[in-house]
């Protein structure tokens, strides 16, 4: 039996690993000039390494092994901090760097190995709200990243569109807002409106010349939705707007819409400020971005609006229910957002 293991294991080798891959893994955040890099790296190695090193050691110790420069200019490191994850055995260095110009562009020279030339190391790098990633290894220590101006266009708009389609609450306030306008230039007046509206205290929040807290604008939001879904299931119909009523009724409703459309603004802001620019490199990303809302809001009004007025003006009564079916739902939706934001998110 013996003799037939012996024979299995020659005829059919097992891999035998003498040495395990080690990996390591850092995040590095952009904000204007400054770099916020945090490396979590196994309490083994950094206990090997820097046991009994000061701060400043460790900090001149990772600086001459890893340079990140950014438009020919070297980033200097400013600070750092250890602090040791017991649980995941690990210990994560906070270290803060600061570049001399605006960055537009950061190359990325890894040596950091800890002296094993099979470690790998993997860098995440967070800018203008996307997420960059690459492994460094002894083979590979080299990574360059560009932030090119169309590709700032191109990303905050896409941020825009899929703000409002994936955003669920500003949709529905948005189908509010067709189910509100009775011709197509009610509903060019009332986008109009939130689209002033928003963009206005967008630009005000972003630039930190109006704040509001998210645990205020959230509920805010809910109730706009429920204001105008009420306001739409109980107005008044077309035909009786030769007593004057619609006009004024039109009015309110041009009014609300430019009110509600602040606050919805305040809320888009959250987006951009996750992102962290400042200053003039604040422009663009705003002007793309709400570019961006506003062709998510024209994608979705297109197709819809003109098939409603069809609907109403073949199949009037049918029209009619199916108006106040969806806005009754909507209203419900934005009534449970409306509970879920005022006793349950804002108690954390």
């Amino acid at each position: 039996m013996n003799k037939l293991f012996l024979i299995l294991f020659l005829l059919f080798p097992l891999p035998l690993h003498a040495h395990v891959v080690q990996q390591s893994s850092s995040e590095l955040k952009v904000e204007g000039k400054n770099l916020e890099w945090t490396l979590q790296v196994h309490q083994n190695n950094f206990e090997e390494k820097f046991r009994g090193a000061t701060s400043e050691q460790i900090k001149d110790f990772i600086s001459r092994r890893v340079k990140i420069i950014s438009e020919n200019r070297d980033c200097i490191f400013d600070s750092l901090q250890a602090q040791p994850l017991a649980a995941e055995e690990k210990t994560q260095l906070l270290i803060h760097l600061h570049c001399p110009v605006d960055i537009k562009t950061l190359d990325i020279s890894f040596g950091f190995f800890w002296g094993d030339i099979s470690h790998q190391h993997l860098m995440s790098v967070w800018m203008l709200g996307k997420t960059f990633s690459h492994t460094f290894s002894t083979n590979d220590s080299e990574w360059t990243l560009s932030f090119s101006r169309w590709n700032l266009f191109f990303n905050f708009l896409k941020t825009g569109l899929l703000h409002i389609w994936t955003g669920l609450d500003h949709l529905l306030f948005v189908f509010t807002l067709i189910f509100a306008a009775k011709k197509f230039r009610e509903l060019l007046l009332v986008i109009s409106a939130f689209t002033l509206a928003h963009s206005l205290s967008l630009a005000l929040a972003t630039f930190d010349l109006v704040t509001l807290a998210p645990k205020i604008v959230e509920p805010l939001v809910a109730l706009s939705i429920m204001v105008m879904a009420c306001k739409s299931i109980f107005q008044i119909p077309s035909g009786d707007r030769s007593l004057g009523k619609g006009s004024i009724q039109f009015k309110t409703t041009l009014l609300l819409t430019f009110f509600f459309g602040l606050i919805h603004g305040l809320a888009f802001s959250e987006v951009l400020k996750e992102t962290h620019l400042s200053g003039t490199n604040l422009i663009a990303p705003l002007f793309s971005f709400n570019l961006g809302v506003e062709c998510g809001q024209i994608l979705i009004i297109a197709p819809l609006f003109p098939f409603f007025i069809f609907l109403e003006k073949r199949f009037y009564a049918l029209s009619r229910v199916i108006k106040k079916m969806s806005l009754s739902l909507i209203f419900l939706i934005a009534a449970f957002w409306l509970v879920q934001r005022v006793f349950l998110i804002n108690k954390f």
